[in-house]
């Protein structure tokens, strides 16, 4: 993942912040759930294709087409040095989103 991504942004800031999980969607601010409250991650929504064009770059191009024929996939990456995170991604109302949940590297 590139250094400079916003999603590796959005990983550290939730991971560093103990969050169970964290939601993108595509017209939608970023959020995070911390003790069980859904707190902004920004002040600015995400654009139609955003959230599919971050996480793409953690697929094949197998479990793309999964995504696209399916429009809903599970799967999981794992950021060096950070954390594993289960993924969610889905469309809803024409619009992708996804859930990403932090899991322990240990």
């Amino acid at each position: 993942m590139d250094n400079k991504s916003p999603l590796l942004d959005f990983l550290k800031y939730a991971v560093s912040n103990k969050v169970s999980d964290i939601h993108l969607g595509d017209e939608t601010l970023p959020m995070m759930r911390k003790d069980g409250d859904l707190v902004k991650m920004a002040e600015t929504p995400f654009e139609k294709g955003d959230t599919l064009k971050m996480l793409a770059q953690h697929l094949d191009p197998e479990r793309f087409k999964d995504f696209e024929r399916e429009k809903e996939l599970d799967y999981s990456f794992g950021v060096p040095g950070l954390a594993r995170f289960r993924v969610n991604l889905y469309y809803q109302k024409d619009n992708v989103g996804a859930a990403l949940r932090p899991l322990p590297n240990n």
